[in-house]
């Protein structure tokens, strides 16, 4: 299990820097950790196929974390044309994130019926999803809007990883 970072930029983009968002690479596939920036050209770059997409995850509703989704969902609808339909995809967010990613992708005509919201719940350690590879738990973060970090944890060997974005400190993130 391997994470990839494709954009690591604070809130205000640099020339060096893009917004966020990471890839969660497993032996049966590959997640989305927030979709800040061009996520399927970046994916690309990296010599991932974007069509082949297990999920993605939404640590909050920002803009900077959420803002390249509907570019994203696009460039999976046109690749259907290509080649066939592909399995749902699962969005996992918060209450906020999600309302938000829905209204993103409603404003760009993006309602595509291979998309799929799954809430993350409010409680601190929730159980979001288990995985061929690993399971994901999640935890409400300080923030400004509702936030979410994740722990993943592998299921065959290796280490736990912890990500939380714009957050202060917190004994949530401490206790994942």
């Amino acid at each position: 299990m391997r994470l990839i970072f494709l954009g690591s930029g604070p809130a205000v983009a640099s020339a060096a820097q893009d917004h966020i968002a990471f890839v969660l690479d497993t032996p049966s596939g590959y997640w989305l950790i927030d979709v800040g920036g061009s996520t399927a050209h970046r994916l690309l770059r990296l010599g991932f196929d974007p069509f082949e997409v297990k999920g993605i995850l939404v640590t909050h509703g920002h803009a900077d974390h959420l803002y390249g989704l509907p570019v994203f969902v696009q460039d999976l609808f046109v690749r259907e044309f290509e080649r066939g339909p592909r399995a749902p995809l699962s969005i996992y967010a918060n209450g906020i994130a999600r309302e938000r990613a829905r209204a993103v992708l409603a404003a760009f005509d993006c309602g595509f019926p291979f998309i799929k919201f799954e809430l993350i719940p409010e409680t601190p350690d929730a159980l979001v999803l288990e995985d061929d590879d690993f399971i994901l738990r999640a935890t409400p973060t300080d923030h400004s809007l509702p936030s979410h970090a994740f722990r993943f944890e592998p299921k065959r060997g290796g280490r736990v990883v912890v990500y939380s974005a714009d957050t202060a400190p917190h004994p949530n993130v401490v206790a994942l």
